[in-house]
């Protein structure tokens, strides 16, 4: 009854539907080329480009347009895992040390109970770490046994990249073979996946690739350089792929496509290996949303939105932000490329918003994309007129004067914020780590232009006695303390 009713909700929206969200929430949020992927009933409904894939040439976004998937391409490293387990040359629950001579933890015994299960769900224990620049992936791990866990393996649930670095070089090892090559024979070219590859070297199809992009909002989105060091990380963040073949990876997720998973392995993956509800590191960056997020399973988070299990992963790199949703039961999936730098909330927005309409559900109010905004502050209209006035407002450089100094964070315990003003320049520089450049798009108000911030809103209240107070989202972020 259940497969009846989703069937026939499924048949309520059409392409111009999809459309209309897709486009609208991209002029709200100043996205300059997306590439969309839509299945239901486990078989591709839409892929689709829309936008430019660069902003400087105009050249238009297809379907075969090739975008960077940041951790989305966790997921492919898990499959090429599962793939070994099906045929038996691998356990979840192997040792890695059995599998990698000579590797280690900083724990002796961590580095013997940790395993390949481990590593695939973030629990490892390793902390978060930053990006290390280094020549091959066994360098990465090599250097892993320097680093100090922040629990035993199993035992906490940790984001580090680093996991499945670790779990791609097991991989590889086993196979005897580099990861990348293992990905294109195993999962990629199955299941036709033509345009799609993880290292330079094995570039492939005809559709173009689209350029990075970061919103200068004096001027609107422009290209940057990619990323150049990301040739180890391919595991953990550097599969590129087009709207048109991740249809048919969500598909294959979906129980639709070409059967090279078991869908007992399928639903392994996609199933809670660990629960988040403990986990600080593990809430929403914009707060409670209209989707629930309760775990992690293998190389996917595992959600719940409005009574329907998803399984769905986010990735960035600079330049790019993308996601896959899947929702295994209903065989539906969406997977958001874009080419614009830290479009998280976008992202948040429009998936959300294209699985009520995929799912043919009755939106709650205004909708999950109105729900979304609304949670993290963003109202799209003041968006859009603040850009505006930035571009034609004329400042007065005497007028930010009164309002440097030194800042305390609200509610306290938070970073140190400091604004400085250097012949009319306005910067806001965070536990002296991070500087912001601060536009004015009035008098005392402003839009961030760096990161990570880029385009968010910030206002000072000005009180007696020198008073000044920083606003962002409508609530005090922070108070001078001294000048």
């Amino acid at each position: 009854m259940l497969a009846l009713t989703l069937a026939l909700a499924l048949s309520v929206a059409g392409p111009s539907d999809f459309d209309a969200i897709v486009e609208r929430l991209m002029k709200a949020h100043d996205v300059p080329g997306v590439g969309l992927a839509l299945v239901k009933d486990g078989k591709p409904l839409l892929a689709k480009g829309y936008g430019v894939a660069d902003a400087a040439t105009g050249e238009r976004v297809t379907e075969k347009t090739v975008f960077s998937l940041g951790s989305v391409s966790k997921s492919f490293a898990a499959v090429t895992a599962m793939k070994l387990v099906e045929e038996k040359r691998l356990s979840l629950d192997t040792s890695v040390a059995s599998v990698l001579e000579g590797f280690r933890l900083s724990d002796g015994e961590a580095t013997r109970a940790l395993t390949l299960r481990h590593a695939l769900s973030h629990t490892s224990g390793l902390p978060r770490l930053p990006e290390w620049i280094l020549p091959t992936r066994a360098d990465i791990v090599k250097r892993l046994s320097t680093v100090p866990l922040d629990a035993a393996p199993g035992a906490a649930w940790r984001y580090c990249n680093q996991n499945f670095i670790l779990a791609g070089h097991v991989v590889e090892r086993v196979a005897g073979k580099p990861w990348e090559e293992v990905l294109a024979a195993s999962v990629l070219d199955p299941l036709g996946m033509t345009s799609s590859y993880a290292a330079n070297a094995l570039a492939r199809g005809d559709g173009g690739v689209a350029r990075p992009h970061v919103l200068d909002v004096r001027r609107g989105q422009r290209t940057i350089a990619f990323e150049s060091h990301l040739e180890p990380w391919g595991p953990s963040g550097n599969v590129r792929s087009s709207a048109a073949d991740m249809a048919r990876y969500l598909a294959f997720h979906a129980g639709g496509g070409p059967e090279i998973l078991s869908s007992g392995s399928l639903a392994e993956m996609h199933r809670e290996q660990v629960s988040l509800e403990q986990s600080p590191a593990a809430a929403d960056r914009f707060g409670p949303l209209p989707v629930k997020r309760r775990g992690y399973g293998l190389g996917f988070y595992t959600e719940e939105f409005r009574g329907v299990r998803l399984a769905s992963h986010e990735g960035t790199l600079d330049g790019f932000t993308a996601s896959v949703t899947i929702a295994p039961e209903a065989g539906a999936g969406i997977a958001i490329l874009t080419n614009a730098d830290h479009a998280n909330l976008f992202v948040a927005a429009a998936r959300l918003a294209l699985l009520e309409a995929l799912l043919g559900m009755k939106p709650d109010g205004a909708g999950a994309a109105a729900e979304v905004h609304a949670r993290a502050g963003f109202d799209p209209e003041a968006h859009r007129a603040r850009l505006e006035s930035v571009r034609r407002f004329v400042a007065d450089p005497a007028a930010f004067a009164g309002l440097a100094g030194t800042y305390a964070s609200v509610p306290p315990g938070g970073p140190t914020l400091v604004v400085a003003v250097e012949g009319g320049a306005v910067t806001l520089t965070v536990n002296r780590e991070i500087v912001l450049d601060l536009v004015p798009f009035e008098n005392d108000g402003f839009i961030v232009n760096s990161h990570p911030m880029i385009g968010r809103a910030l206002r000072f209240v000005r009180g007696g006695e020198g008073q000044a107070t920083i606003v962002a989202d409508g609530r005090p972020i922070g108070v001078r303390t001294s000048r």
